[in-house]
């Protein structure tokens, strides 16, 4: 038979021998993440617009140190710092590009999507399903806490981020993927100490569930934290490390917080906690069936919320609320589209492969005509509140009132009394660098040495009036010394009309 005569032959033989996969679901994810982009989009856009507003009090402890770290300051021994150094870190990188407060913003709104995109292939690798992975990565995108906490300069969502980045490889279940997965877990750990109760999920996992690769993880999380500590140790000395794990130590023990995080947390998420909830139980009962078969190993899920969620015991502390919550919002995205995918997926009486083959080539059409128009109504109907939620608290124009009142008494360098926010707004500084006045306030009241030093010196300025304006919020409030001082040579010009937290009063000399 002649060359031309085969050529169609043997296209139809390939044509009836190549597997065909079903359109729908490719179609089905291809959708999702359309969606995910658009939701992305939208919320880059609101964070920029609200780039001068004050988001959180929290957000100008972090602005403030790294901004004088890329000036050139020593953390934890000229500038203070409360929390490990890997924020301090990216963000002083920032403003050494020459980076502003917008820049960081979109830094911000880069962390997020990021986040998103390894909440999918985590979904990919974790369940082995795009339909599931495309659906975990639209939830997470749209859910709310993270939606308006992510723009904040602020170290929960680096810390999501090194949470899912330790995640991808320790999903593969291989001894070399263990070590790595190991060592960016000592990363997490050294972005805030919050990675704790995952990390201890993790490793009851493997003792239990997983034991041949236990020693594999702990030899890279020796090595990463012994090299991490040893740098730290050499660049800000032994007092640096103790600082950057237990700089908040003073902070008190306050259960009222964590009734208060974890109302707030049902009230806005409760709905899709509860089917993430369902998605673990259905993930170890289907992982019981079909580990024989080679299927993606789904017994890890329910450590994985567990250990995510249990950050919310750190609210027990006064001063930690609700938005430690965005390191359990992957896992709550994760197993909540595992729980809607399998709900709709029609039942068979074994679980071998032909019944998986069967789901994947006939029962994703009523997954894709349920989960898309729902995600779609999902999508829109947040996507119109993206901007409202991620803007609730633009108050960009109130911020430039007491920027101009500080630029109108106060030359760039010069040392004034004010929250970290506004003195990074207006190139001043803080009397020693405090850059925590919530934990600067607990030391005063716990009579801590170097706070009393601080206090003493500050009176003396304000008796002086070498502080040229003063700017004192609820935490400056509890710092008695300092309030008595105030009163007794300042004078009340403005009070500003934003809420408690942020509130603000500006004080002028008599």
């Amino acid at each position: 038979m002649a060359i031309a005569e085969r050529v169609p032959c043997v296209a139809q033989s390939l044509r009836r021998s190549w597997p065909r996969r079903p359109l729908q679901p490719h179609l089905a994810g291809c959708g999702l993440i359309a969606l995910v982009v658009v939701v992305l989009a939208a919320t880059t856009r609101a964070y920029l617009q609200g780039a001068l507003s004050y988001v959180d009090n929290g957000d100008g402890y972090y602005l403030y140190a790294a901004h004088r770290l890329a000036q050139g300051a020593v953390l934890y021994r000229d500038v203070m710092g409360t929390q490990p150094p890997l924020v301090y870190a990216l963000g002083a990188a920032v403003f050494k590009l020459g980076g502003t407060l917008a820049t960081l913003r979109l830094v911000s709104a880069a962390l997020r999507a990021l986040c998103t995109a390894l909440v999918f292939l985590a979904g990919l690798r974790l369940v082995g399903d795009r339909l599931t992975a495309g659906l975990a990565a639209l939830t997470y995108a749209l859910l709310p806490i993270g939606l308006e906490w992510d723009r904040s300069f602020d170290v929960n969502p680096p810390l999501t981020l090194m949470a899912l980045l330790a995640l991808w490889p320790f999903l593969r279940f291989t001894s070399r993927a263990a070590r790595l997965a190991g060592v960016l877990a000592a990363v997490a750990l050294f972005t805030k100490n919050l990675y704790a109760p995952l990390l201890v999920a993790t490793l009851a996992y493997l003792a239990l569930r997983r034991r041949p690769l236990l020693a594999p993880y702990l030899q890279g999380l020796a090595v990463g934290l012994g090299a991490l500590s040893a740098v730290l140790a050499a660049y800000a000395g032994p007092a640096g490390l103790y600082d950057a794990f237990l700089g908040q130590q003073s902070s008190p023990f306050n259960p009222t917080g964590f009734v208060v995080s974890v109302y707030y947390v049902i009230t806005v998420e409760g709905a899709v906690v509860l089917m993430a909830i369902m998605g673990a139980y259905l993930c170890w009962r289907e992982s019981r069936s079909r580990r024989r078969e080679g299927a993606p190993a789904l017994d890890y899920a329910p450590w994985f919320l567990g250990g995510a969620s249990a950050v919310l015991l750190a609210t027990l502390k006064e001063g930690t609320l609700w938005p430690v919550f965005q390191l359990a919002e992957p896992a709550v995205a994760l197993l909540a589209a595992y729980g809607v995918t399998w709900a709709v997926r029609p039942r068979a009486r074994d679980h071998g492969p032909a019944a998986h083959v069967a789901w994947q080539r006939t029962a994703r059409r009523p997954a894709v005509a349920l989960a898309l128009p729902a995600a779609l109504l999902v999508a829109l109907a947040s996507l119109a509140g993206a901007d409202r939620a991620a803007l609730a608290r633009g108050n960009a124009g109130e911020v430039a009132r007491v920027v101009a009142l500080i630029r109108a008494h106060a030359q760039p360098g010069a040392p004034i009394v004010a929250p970290p926010y506004y003195a990074l707004l207006t190139g001043t500084r803080i009397p020693g660098d405090a850059a925590d006045t919530y934990i600067l306030a607990q030391r005063v009241r716990h009579a801590d040495p170097w706070a009393m030093r601080w206090v003493r010196r500050v009176t003396r300025d304000l008796s002086a009036h070498r502080i040229p304006i003063v700017l004192t919020d609820v935490r400056s409030d509890k710092i008695a010394p300092l309030m008595v001082g105030l009163r007794a040579g300042y004078r009340r010009v403005y009070d500003d009309t934003l809420p408690p937290a942020l509130h603000v009063v500006v004080w002028l000399p008599r």
